[in-house]
């Protein structure tokens, strides 16, 4: 009786079907943040190299492989983790924004953007700008690149818009 009870308690709210949606965006849009982020790196090396006409030596890959990891793990990461956490709530609390494209893409960037100081003065420690240019287009790239990462998964069907909305609200006057 109480496995039944529980069990018509979690379809009711839709909590199992939530948490399985939520693990699946964020999984796959943490591969396409991570995946993207090295494959333009390989491509800026291959491009680089052979521009200068000679391979990356084995220390120079080192190098450039460290420093790809501590941006990944410093800043694009977090500010991921902090955009998909931040994003779960507004979407639980205003169901609006998560209901249509029209909403979500240009709310999910402007999460992606208000979570950006958060992460890029207090997290990103190897990141020293030099100015005004320097925060600005690390925080467009940042931006852009989380929210790419969390806006392509979103074209899966059961990813779809609204797929993440909190339960509708009962009316109280009409008693539905």
């Amino acid at each position: 009786m109480r496995a039944a009870v529980t069990a018509s308690a979690r379809e009711a709210t839709g909590l199992g079907s939530f948490v399985l949606r939520t693990l699946a965006w964020g999984g796959a849009s943490a591969a396409l943040l991570t995946g993207g982020f090295y494959a333009l790196g390989a491509t800026l090396v291959a491009i680089a190299s052979h521009r200068a006409g000679t391979p990356p030596e084995a220390v120079q890959v080192a190098g450039l492989h460290a420093l790809f990891f501590a941006v990944l793990r410093q800043a694009l990461l977090p500010h991921w983790l902090l955009t998909l956490l931040s994003w779960l709530v507004l979407a639980r609390i205003v169901p609006r924004v998560e209901g249509a494209w029209r909403f979500l893409g240009p709310c999910l960037a402007t999460v992606a953007a208000l979570c950006f100081p958060a992460v890029g003065f207090v997290l990103f420690r190897a990141w020293k700008p030099r100015g005004a240019v320097d925060i600005a287009s690390t925080w467009l790239l940042m931006t852009g690149a989380v929210s790419a990462a969390l806006l392509l998964p979103r074209l899966l069907p059961f990813l779809a818009p609204g797929a993440l909305a909190g339960p509708p609200k009962r009316s109280t006057f009409t008693g539905a």
